[in-house]
């Protein structure tokens, strides 16, 4: 069952007097101004974790793609005792 909102006067940037709810009447006036810093920061996080996102995408993407290419752990062809270079 939801709580009926409760409403607190608050004085916007031009003087105007408004009324905002409070959040879920706990006595917190949410201003125009700090929702939008929420969303602002809910931005920035959203588009740090994206970057982090590519960027391991990117790296699994070159692991996938260029495997057969790495040499490390398997053994070194020769040829009459001389190592051959196979790349």
């Amino acid at each position: 069952m939801a709580t009926p909102a409760q409403f607190k006067p608050y004085t916007d940037n031009f003087g105007s007097l408004t009324l905002h709810a409070t959040i879920l009447g706990d006595g917190a006036v949410m201003t125009p101004e700090d929702h939008r810093k929420h969303i602002n920061m809910l931005v920035v996080i959203a588009a740090i974790l994206s970057l982090i996102v590519a960027v391991v995408a990117a790296y699994g993407l070159d692991k996938m793609v260029f495997a057969g290419h790495d040499r490390t752990g398997q053994p070194a062809l020769a040829y009459n005792g001389m190592a051959v270079d196979t790349d």
